[in-house]
Formats: C-alpha cells, structure tokens, sequence
C-alpha cells in the first residue's frame, strides 16, 4: 500500500531539516516549486531541491533568528496536503517575536511533492521584523 500524502509530507519535513537533501529530493516532482507571496520578505519562485534550498537558507540563516513553526493539523484531500500551523518567528534587523498563523498548501503529483503555497496571516508584519 502506497504511503499517504501527509506521510510523504511527514518524511520530506524530517528529511530536510536533518539536511538529507538527496533522500528528500526523491520525494520532489521534477517540477517542484515554492511560491511564497511577492509580499513575503522572501518573496520569488523557488524550483527544485536547490531552490527549497535557497528558501530554507533565506528562513532560517538570513531572515530570522527564529522560526519555530507548530502544525497543528494536517487535512488531506485527493491530491494536496493543506497544514494548519502555529509559528513564532524573530526578525534579525528588530529581534522582535511575533506568533501568527499560517496555512500552507501542498499539492502532488505522481505520488511526489509537485508545490507548496504558503499563506500566513500578515506578511506585512514579516516584513517589518
């Protein structure tokens, strides 16, 4: 039996962020994009293992001194993933801690991560730490 989408979700988090990049490469579509808001302080398209990359530099490395999201649900339809999350973030320019929602759509194809959106509550306050 075929893994669920949320599982494959599930194993793609745990790989990327023990930075298993190979192994969590498998999971991409070979068309794999992120597409965060132009109004994202980290706006832009980012296509495969080396973009999700780049945003994951951009997040964690160059953006914010912290980022800890919480999922607090995982809700699972016919061909995408959407997480309902929780996330406090510290901007590096004000050291100023916010906590906001946040909803991110996966969305698959052929059993593999084809993109994700990710939609938080103000993007302009992201802006501003």
């Amino acid at each position: 039996m075929a893994a669920s989408k949320t599982d494959l979700l599930k194993k793609f988090f745990q790989l990327s962020t023990q930075g298993k990049w190979e192994e969590a490469e498998l999971l991409l579509h070979p068309d794999f994009e992120l597409l965060p808001a132009a109004s994202h302080p980290y706006a832009g398209e980012y296509r495969g293992v080396k973009g999700f990359k780049g945003l994951f530099r951009k997040v964690f490395m160059e953006t914010y001194e912290r980022f800890e999201p919480k999922i607090l649900e995982f809700t699972e339809g016919p061909n995408s993933v959407v997480t309902i999350c929780s996330v406090t973030v510290t901007g590096k320019k004000t050291g100023r801690t916010v906590n906001m929602s946040l909803a991110e759509v996966f969305t698959f194809e052929d059993d593999r991560l084809r993109s994700i959106t990710p939609h938080y509550l103000d993007t302009k306050v992201l802006v501003e730490l």
